[in-house]
């Protein structure tokens, strides 16, 4: 996108100047306004966007015809390029504060400009962050905090429905922080490290306060804990992901909040390039779209200003009354890519920075957080279908220890056999499963059969096949002796439970997995995933 400038300059004992700047600073142009006239233009907007309902498009128009002055016409210079426009708005609060997003052109916003984008944004300061774009795709994470007490409630396990819901499809790693807390967060950032997150989104009860705007996170015992920027910042500890969204929480009838905007342009001040918000908050619906069209734009390797461009064209088409109040204020860092488009050259494929992080956690001693990437990871590669990458990420949890791992190696497995993994990888994975099992389960003969049938069926020309056969007939003995089969009746046993037949043990193992995974167990939709081959 094409980048211009506006800034007032104020000159002591003289009448403010407004500059028009192109995007390296350089001044294309001035023009002198009258000591009130600030002020005065301040108060005029200011008060008709108060009306309701506000004139949305008379405000639009005169804030346009301000900016682009009665003989200089400045704005109807920059829109002349084709690649859409980034207007950076340096500004003290009290122009700051106006509605920009209206600017209006032939009667039409020019927010709703699909062949030219429009981003205008308020620039805080001269902080300049200059890093490569990384090789790979969007990483988001997201702190929902519903604190007792807060003035809204959110439940953790709605918060993950309605951004996994929103991002539904997307080639997008999501994390979710689930204990709400600034500690939490700090943990989950640091573990990461520096440029492994692109997008921290805070989902949290806004304090509703413009003198000291704050967040109503959750401290270690659900209570409520004022976060302001400077607590956000120390969480981060100065691995500010390349933008932040910030999404306040309130009651419907509550009227609106003026700290937002406060705490975004606060947010900026503490370190942060890039802040996106609503300078109200907002309502579910309008999160769950914009959350959508935002990481829509940014995992496809779009710049970050095109992005909210097409944030707020979304939120207009779909008649959202909120399309507006979306705002982004940034430092002096270009408005660039988060990540490369996903057909970039060597990118990373999904899940395997969260998988390689998970690692790290795991031989630092920290296993809670290792088993949280691990399934973050699994979470991202469901949502795209990637079923084979989904089957070896589940299948790493063979070595944990927590409640749900049986469910969720049984997942690997009945997946693995509708992906056809390679031999040594199936049988692999039929041992982890059966170690987990233990060899009275109902479901440990059919696992010891399926990696059985594999070896003897596709493994004729894998270098390891004896010792791939002798580990999955070791388990098929193990079963039969943990049920009373000796060596005279084995071939019987096998024959009467149908272990010699795919086209019951197959079917069988579908039923004893199912089992353990029970209805809310499923971390992917199955009626997605492939069918198994002989149905």
């Amino acid at each position: 996108m094409n980048e211009f400038g506006f800034d007032l300059f104020p000159e002591p004992g003289k009448p403010p100047v407004l500059r028009f700047t192109d995007a390296a600073g350089a001044i294309l142009g001035e023009r002198a306004l009258e000591l009130a006239e600030v002020p005065s233009f301040a108060e005029e907007v200011a008060g008709g966007y108060r009306v309701v309902p506000p004139r949305l498009a008379d405000l639009g128009r005169r804030m346009y015809d301000w900016l682009d002055g009665a003989e200089e016409h400045w704005l109807e210079e920059a829109r002349k390029g084709a690649d859409g426009l980034a207007l950076s708005l340096k500004f003290p609060t009290l122009l700051a504060a106006l509605p920009w997003e209206l600017l209006l052109a032939q009667r039409a916003f020019l927010a709703g400009d699909a062949a030219r984008p429009f981003a205008p944004y308020r620039r805080i300061g001269d902080a300049r962050r200059d890093e490569p774009v990384p090789n790979r795709p969007l990483r988001v994470l997201i702190l929902p905090a519903s604190p007792k007490g807060a003035p809204v409630t959110l439940s953790f396990d709605d918060e993950r429905r309605r951004f996994s819901g929103a991002l539904q499809g997307l080639p997008v790693e999501l994390i979710l922080e689930a204990s709400g807390t600034l500690g939490g967060l700090s943990a989950l950032v640091g573990g990461l490290g520096s440029r492994q997150l692109d997008l921290l989104q805070l989902a949290a009860p806004s304090a509703g306060r413009q003198e000291r705007p704050c967040l109503l996170t959750e401290d270690e015992l659900g209570r409520k804990h004022e976060s302001s920027a400077e607590a956000i910042a120390r969480a981060v500890g100065g691995y500010w992901p390349r933008l932040v969204v910030l999404f306040g929480y309130r009651p419907a009838a509550a009227p609106e909040d003026p700290g937002l905007a406060g705490l975004c342009e606060a947010l900026v001040t503490a370190g942060a390039p890039a802040v996106l918000g609503w300078s109200v908050p907002a309502g579910d619906a309008a999160v769950a779209s914009a959350t959508r069209a935002l990481c829509t734009a940014l995992a496809a390797g779009q710049r970050l200003d095109a992005a909210v461009a097409a944030t707020r064209r979304q939120l207009m088409v779909e008649r959202s009354a909120t399309w507006h109040l979306l705002r982004l204020w940034s430092d002096a860092t270009p408005l660039a890519a988060l990540v490369t488009p996903p057909d970039a050259l060597g990118r990373e494929p999904l899940g395997a920075g969260l998988l390689r992080a998970a690692k790290a956690a795991g031989a630092a001693g920290d296993l809670q957080r290792e088993h949280r990437l691990c399934l973050d990871a699994a979470h991202a590669l469901a949502n795209v279908g990637d079923w084979r990458a989904l089957a070896g990420v589940l299948g790493e949890f063979g070595s944990m220890q927590d409640p749900d791992v049986p469910a969720l190696l049984a997942q690997a497995l009945w997946l693995a056999v509708r992906v056809n993994l390679p031999v040594q990888a199936l049988v692999g994975l039929c041992g982890s499963v059966f170690l987990r099992f233990g060899a009275a389960h109902p479901a440990s003969p059919y696992v010891a059969t399926t990696g059985l049938y594999k070896v003897q069926f596709e493994g004729e020309d894998h270098p390891q096949q004896n010792q791939l056969f002798e580990l999955s007939w070791s388990m098929v003995g193990k079963c039969a002796a943990a049920r009373g089969i000796g060596k005279e009746t084995l071939r019987t046993w096998l024959r009467d439970e149908g272990l010699n037949d795919p086209a019951r043990f197959l079917p069988a193992l579908d039923q004893a997995l199912e089992a353990v995974i029970g209805e809310s167990g499923w971390i992917f939709d199955r009626a997605l995933a492939p069918a198994r081959a002989g149905g």
